[in-house]
């Protein structure tokens, strides 16, 4: 009983409540990390394929060449 009574006292409950208490603290901060970084990825994707559908300069220059060797050619007949 003793012996019980011994290793019972020597767990100091306030630094346990301390510990679970910084514990959960940290666990809400990297959940408040994961939401504001869900926050800002949402519309960098959208800036994402935004950017991967802009069509350049060159591209724009070749089609518009394209069509207008195929509206001469409709021309000449």
């Amino acid at each position: 009983m003793k012996q019980i009574q011994k290793a019972t006292v020597s767990f100091n409950t306030d630094d346990i409540a301390r510990g679970v208490a910084r514990s959960e603290e940290r666990i809400l901060m990297i959940k408040a990390e994961v939401q504001a970084g869900n926050q800002f990825a949402a519309p960098l994707a959208q800036f994402d394929a935004a950017y991967n559908n802009y069509v350049s300069d060159e591209e724009l220059n070749k089609e518009l060449e394209k069509l207008r060797n195929e509206k001469e050619k409709v021309a000449a007949f």
